[in-house]
């Protein structure tokens, strides 16, 4: 009799979260106040935990807990890059599942849920994705082929044949600004590599995935409003610059071996000194300058 009691008591003990939201954000303002209102309205919410790793903002962002008391932030002083952000996140979140979402990105009450119950149901999936939707509805661009020795240097220069995912089916590499994973593999993974600053370390958790043998899906009948512009390179700034093309360095050199690791650092070189960053990024690489709190971004 007792030992039925136990086992009772123990079926009745409330489970953990089943999924993680997890939010990095700089100075996002309204756009990450949109983005968690829309988790808070999610269907099984009392099984989601939602995580906001704020890097220093300046705008209010960092209070966002004050409207949503059933959040939890995570206060970061200064912009440590979205690798180190992440990781801090990955090591507090809960959740056997990772819904990592950028500010910019709403969700429907069913994203969170369906996704994991997917994954559960296809030990092989390893990563999926909604389908990106801008906001009048048209897709975006969000999956890629995996980098490659043929492709990384095109990669580099920020010319990354990203497409949209019309149809659904297994894919190379997947936008992380709204991307599940199962946190297991990121712990077995053992965390993002902060060799990576800003850039590149979701790309590649992609790479690491399929060469483990898992596979990346999106599911098209599933689907969520990103309202931002992904930072293009004239836009970026000699210190954005510099840690994009300085990811594909050192993936060059987890990946592809030491005689490509040094081609692209010379053609990373050159190419800053004609780019929008000039000598400003050209400098960064020189000195191997990622992304790292060191400086301030508005």
């Amino acid at each position: 009799m007792e030992d039925s009691s136990a086992a009772q008591a123990h079926q009745e003990e409330p489970q953990g979260p089943l999924v993680t939201a997890l939010i990095v954000s700089h100075n996002s303002g309204e756009a990450l106040r949109r983005c968690v209102a829309a988790l808070e309205a999610s269907e099984g919410r009392d099984r989601m935990e939602i995580l906001v790793v704020d890097q220093g903002s300046r705008d209010g962002s960092a209070a966002v807990d004050e409207g949503f008391p059933g959040i939890t932030p995570l206060r970061l002083p200064k912009h440590f890059g979205m690798t180190k952000a992440r990781n801090i996140g990955v090591r507090t979140a809960k959740g056997e599942f990772l819904l990592f979402l950028a500010p910019e990105v709403t969700v429907k009450p069913d994203t969170a849920m369906r996704l994991a119950e997917r994954m559960q149901s296809e030990p092989g999936l390893a990563l999926s994705a909604p389908r990106l939707t801008g906001e009048n509805g048209q897709p975006l661009p969000q999956i890629a082929p995996l980098p490659d020795a043929a492709s990384l240097s095109a990669w580099v220069r920020s010319r990354v044949p990203w497409q949209t995912a019309e149809t659904g089916g297994r894919v190379g590499t997947l936008s992380s600004r709204a991307l599940m994973v199962r946190r297991q593999t990121i712990v077995g993974m053992n965390y993002f590599d902060e060799r990576f600053g800003e850039y590149w370390s979701d790309i590649e958790m992609c790479y690491r995935v399929s060469r483990g043998g898992k596979h990346a899906t999106v599911f098209p009948d599933l689907s969520v409003t990103d309202s931002g512009e992904p930072a293009r390179p004239a836009s970026w700034g000699p210190a954005l610059e510099a840690d994009w093309r300085l990811g594909g360095i050192a993936f060059a050199g987890k990946h592809l071996g030491m005689g490509a690791q040094i081609g692209l650092y010379l053609n990373a070189l050159l190419g800053a000194l004609g780019s929008a960053g000039g000598f400003g990024a050209f400098s960064r690489i020189l000195s191997s300058q990622k992304v790292d709190g060191t400086e301030q971004f508005d």
